[in-house]
């Protein structure tokens, strides 16, 4: 079995068909990290800020990759390191205004500055040359349309908490998958517990660079279409709250392998 990586960035290529036994890959190990309130990921749960951290889960965003309404948890790698497998978010959540949750979860790369970045699916060259891509040609990485069959923005979770009962049977390693036969009745303000796989990637991370945990209430995906963005609608209403530290350890599982 072989693995590409990727590495987020315009000027980086892609590190191809990296030979691995197995699926999960054995060498890659879980991480847990650990949400806290002053908006980063801890290593120790003895190192979280305990509090509270909320959105408004109903806002209109324009779905180009400067939403707002959406919460940042970051962590720094050391060293240089590759995410390979899928991850899951464990989340203790409330909303004070309407009896149900829909939550989206995101991981995304940014720079050693804090920059977030994404990833081109089609290597800019080939878009600056007009490859068959079907659009002008592009000049400036910075005007690469942003659909998601141009651009990859990182793995991505989401549910409903209604439906947060999860089927033990079917699930596989890092990825609950969740029952869907009935509604757990969620009261307005009732904190509950939210597990959320998040899809299968391989990043790699350099020494500085950093891994960032977004929470929102709408998807943060780019669109497939134009025309399609910023028209998602969800059943979302008031602010979610994000419940950390303590009894609500809301924390990521990632399989991290450190090179």
């Amino acid at each position: 079995m072989k693995i590409s990586l990727i590495r987020a960035d315009y000027l980086q290529t892609p590190i191809d068909n990296l030979p691995f036994t197995a699926w999960p890959v054995s060498e890659a190990k879980d991480f847990t990290l650990h949400l806290s309130a002053d908006e980063t990921l801890q290593i120790s749960s003895s190192s979280v800020t305990t509090g509270q951290n909320s959105y408004r889960s109903d806002a209109k965003v324009p779905n180009d990759d400067t939403d707002g309404e959406e919460l940042s948890f970051t962590y720094v790698f050391l060293k240089q390191t590759r995410l390979i497998g899928t991850s899951k978010a464990v989340l203790y959540m409330s909303c004070p205004d309407h009896d149900d949750l829909d939550v989206f979860v995101i991981l995304r790369k940014a720079d050693r500055h804090g920059n977030i970045l994404r990833n081109a699916n089609i290597p800019f060259a080939e878009l600056k040359a007009v490859g068959g891509t079907g659009i002008d040609g592009v000049e400036n990485p910075q005007d690469v349309p942003l659909i998601k069959t141009l651009q990859f923005v990182g793995p991505s979770g989401i549910l409903r908490a209604s439906h947060r009962v999860v089927d033990a049977s079917i699930s596989k390693h890092n990825f609950p998958h969740h029952k869907h036969t009935s509604e757990e009745e969620i009261t307005p303000g009732q904190i509950v517990k939210l597990e959320i796989g998040i899809w299968a990637a391989g990043i790699q991370f350099e020494s500085g660079e950093r891994l960032v945990l977004r929470v929102g209430g709408h998807d943060m995906r780019m669109p497939e279409f134009e025309h399609l963005r910023g028209k998602f609608a969800s059943g979302n209403k008031g602010r979610h709250v994000v419940h950390v530290g303590g009894e609500c350890d809301s924390h990521l599982v990632v399989p991290l392998l450190e090179v």
